[in-house]
């Protein structure tokens, strides 16, 4: 059995080191995860970028990932043995509930403490710990954290069966939240990314329309196919305030637009307030995972994907792996541990 498990510690910018630290014990209510893949999320590239607020290096990133568990802390727990699972983030471990953990938004929570998926082996308590469907991939079970928080956005924003969505952006968060919504009863989902290989994975997964905003205009796509009122709820999935801007005149009157991509720190709001005031929009913010981890998981299990332009770079490449993710076109960028 494993003693040290390698980390690749932040040091700032994108300044990374491999280092050793010895395993600690596993308790009565843990269990040792073997970490096969962690997802580099937006929120990361944006952190190591100086764009995004969270505590100084040196620390462990990452917060999406999955893995086997190969050892546990108590025998009543032997069936997790060998078993490929999905693991949240982080604990909230308040004695009383907080205000925060109170209302599901632990991402706020003071008392949170984050695991840090940039690892080969992590010691977690089996609270966070959900073991995947069968025939679930460990990558794609490391979608799980993202996922949840596509389907705690939905929430957010009263999603409804028979409702009709726009989304901008096909990355990994707009196609989660596209699809749940299919599979949630959406009337009509449109999704507009300029990238044709996302556009022909969002049609794979069921969205009904896709739109290349380089040669289409959205709003025109809207009237067409949903109405002149324009759609229930528009989520800008980039993090890009312009395009939160152009969704004003595509919802309807008392509809709503959410941000669900990851904005940098001191962004400041471009949007015509007449239309927010007059047609009485609510705005609302999508970040954590609600308290729909495990739910999101069975959801996960049901959509017909497979591979979805991901790549994956070792550990020890996770700088590599890091300017990939901030440079290049695929969809979702890896750390895979064990190779």
């Amino acid at each position: 059995m494993e003693d040290v498990t390698k980390k690749a510690i932040w040091n700032g910018d994108l300044n990374f080191s491999i280092e050793e630290r010895k395993i600690p014990t596993v308790g009565k209510n843990e269990a040792l995860v073997k970490i096969l893949y962690c997802g580099i999320c937006g929120s990361d590239t944006h952190l190591v970028q100086g764009l995004f607020p969270g505590p100084p290096p040196p620390r462990v990133l990452g917060h999406e990932f999955s893995g086997e568990v190969i050892k546990v802390g108590s025998s009543r727990h032997d069936n997790l043995l060998g078993k490929l699972v999905s693991c949240e983030p982080f604990l909230s471990p308040c004695a009383e509930k907080c205000e925060f953990c109170e209302k599901n938004a632990g991402i706020t929570c003071p008392n949170r403490k984050h695991f840090g998926g940039f690892s080969e082996y992590l010691v977690l308590p089996f609270s966070v710990i959900h073991e995947l469907p069968a025939g679930m991939s460990s990558l794609i079970g490391s979608l799980s954290e993202p996922a949840s928080c596509c389907l705690s956005g939905l929430r957010l924003a009263n999603f409804q069966s028979g409702m009709n969505v726009v989304i901008t952006g096909i990355g990994i968060i707009g196609l989660l939240t596209g699809a749940f919504a299919k599979k949630l009863g959406a009337n009509c989902v449109i999704m507009s990314d300029p990238k044709a290989d996302r556009r022909k994975l969002a049609q794979n997964m069921g969205i009904d329309i896709t739109v290349d905003p380089r040669n289409e205009k959205l709003n025109q796509v809207v009237v067409d196919n949903i109405g002149e009122y324009g759609c229930d709820i528009a989520i800008e999935a980039v993090g890009s305030l312009k395009l939160l801007n152009d969704l004003f005149p595509i919802v309807k009157p008392r509809g709503t637009i959410q941000m669900a991509g990851v904005n940098p720190k001191n962004g400041i709001f471009p949007f015509d307030s007449f239309d927010f005031h007059f047609k009485e929009v609510t705005l609302t913010g999508a970040f954590g995972k609600g308290d729909c981890f495990s739910e999101a998981i069975e959801y996960l299990s049901k959509l017909d994907f497979k591979e979805f332009g991901e790549k994956a770079f070792p550990l020890n490449n996770i700088t590599e792996g890091f300017e990939n993710s901030i440079k290049t076109s695929n969809i979702k960028t890896f750390i895979k541990p064990h190779v």
